[in-house]
């Protein structure tokens, strides 16, 4: 019975697979059930001032209160046989600029959000038991990137709070955060 009412169910999903260089084809996967139309929302973000960990996706948490998307599309979803699901691959034109944006889909009260990065920065992190060192360059050609605002997030353990550092990069694309290994952690920059 459950899975019965599972494929009754309205469903919006949508996917960002990977991050993409500056003036590249983004795509973007879309998949429902049930659905006729669907709008596609693109809003731009400061992962250093926006992302806050939680237990589920940090975009989950993202407050769009006050904040006007970018890019809006309405879209026809194909319906096939009754219930079946849906799936379509998108490109988005012109491609965004380089940027953190957050993309939302909505149908109904269906939202289903996905992070899409648009970037030729590269940021790698080397932590120790105090601290972590966080080294920024460009990934075409590996030069150091300095004036990056970086902030990373950790808790040591799931029932711990998440605690945070920021910094920025100097001359030489690195900046020394406090707190360093063991636990989880996530690392944002941008310029």
């Amino acid at each position: 019975e459950s899975r019965v009412e599972e494929i009754a169910q309205p469903r919006l999903d949508v996917l960002v697979s990977r991050s993409f260089v500056p003036g590249s084809e983004v795509e973007v996967d879309l998949s429902w059930r049930n659905l006729e139309r669907t709008s596609l929302d693109l809003y731009p973000l400061d992962l250093v001032r926006d992302l806050i960990p939680d237990d589920g996706e940090p975009w989950e948490q993202i407050s769009l209160a006050g904040r006007e998307a970018e890019r809006s599309r309405e879209l026809a979803l194909e319906v096939g046989q009754r219930h079946a699901p849906g799936h379509r691959r998108l490109w988005l034109e012109p491609p965004p600029p380089p940027g953190a944006w957050l993309l939302v889909a909505r149908s109904g009260d269906l939202e289903a959000r996905a992070l899409l990065l648009v970037t030729d920065l590269v940021a790698v992190t080397r932590a120790a038991p105090e601290r972590t060192l966080v080294w920024v360059v460009s990934a075409p050609d590996g030069a150091p990137v300095a004036g990056a605002e970086v902030r990373r997030w950790q808790r040591p353990s799931r029932r711990a709070s998440w605690r945070s550092s920021a910094g920025s990069s100097d001359r030489d694309g690195l900046v020394e955060l406090a707190g360093g290994g063991g636990g989880e952690s996530c690392a944002s920059s941008s310029l």
